[in-house]
């Protein structure tokens, strides 16, 4: 990674509570249950959430209601990870802040997929599935190591095109903060009002019926 005033990239592997989740909660007064995540990725400084990783079970588990389960606590997850970047700089850039994406990497049977959320317009979140790569555990599968490299190498790319946003983000927000101060100019938008509120965090009280909106993957896909 390039240098940023972010600092490095940190990793933190197994149950991680998100802390963007417990943030925007406190900042909204809602009081739902903590977001557990299986891995998180961080910036040094300021701890910005960008990346976390949901596990649905061991390899090759087929188990459609669970994994449609963690891929709705994976959107909640990024959602709330979008909404702290905008409590953060919320005075950033409105333009800037269209280009602001944050993800989730969902391992489910035999594939880690890795999906992305932005905001473009105001309230109007868009997920996009960037890359999928089969795990292989065998020598007969070893030709998809290359897919499978390329799928981190993917998430590398990603990573380092947020910072680079968040990094115009935060110079826009520095400059308008800067106005305010010295001008009391409080003209412009404020980034936390574009957000539409999730209202809760799913709880396994709605477990019944998730499966039916699996995502599914795009009919010329190589892979189900």
């Amino acid at each position: 990674m390039t240098t940023s005033t972010f600092g490095d990239m940190e990793f933190s592997p197994g149950e991680i509570d998100l802390l963007a989740v417990a943030k925007v909660r406190a900042l909204r007064n809602q009081t739902e249950l903590q977001h557990k995540a299986d891995g998180v990725v961080y910036t040094e400084n300021l701890h910005m959430e960008l990346l976390f990783l949901e596990t649905t079970g061991h390899h090759s588990l087929s188990d459609r209601p669970k994994a449609c389960w963690d891929h709705v606590k994976g959107m909640n997850g990024v959602l709330a990870m979008l909404a702290r970047i905008a409590y953060a700089f919320p005075h950033g850039s409105v333009e800037d802040f269209k280009n602001v994406k944050v993800a989730f990497i969902h391992a489910r049977g035999d594939y880690l997929h890795l999906w992305t959320v932005s905001m473009p317009s105001p309230g109007i979140y868009v997920m996009q599935r960037v890359i999928k790569a089969l795990v292989p555990v065998s020598l007969s599968e070893i030709h998809h190591l290359v897919s499978l490299i390329n799928f981190f190498w993917t998430v590398r790319v990603e990573i380092s095109n947020m910072i680079d946003v968040l990094e115009k983000l935060k110079k826009t927000y520095v400059a308008n903060e800067l106005a305010i101060m010295l001008k009391g100019n409080r003209s412009g938008i404020y980034l936390p009002n574009l957000l539409k509120p999730v209202e809760n965090i799913p709880k396994k009280t709605d477990y019944a019926g998730v499966g039916s909106i699996d995502p599914k993957s795009s009919p010329i896909s190589e892979y189900d």
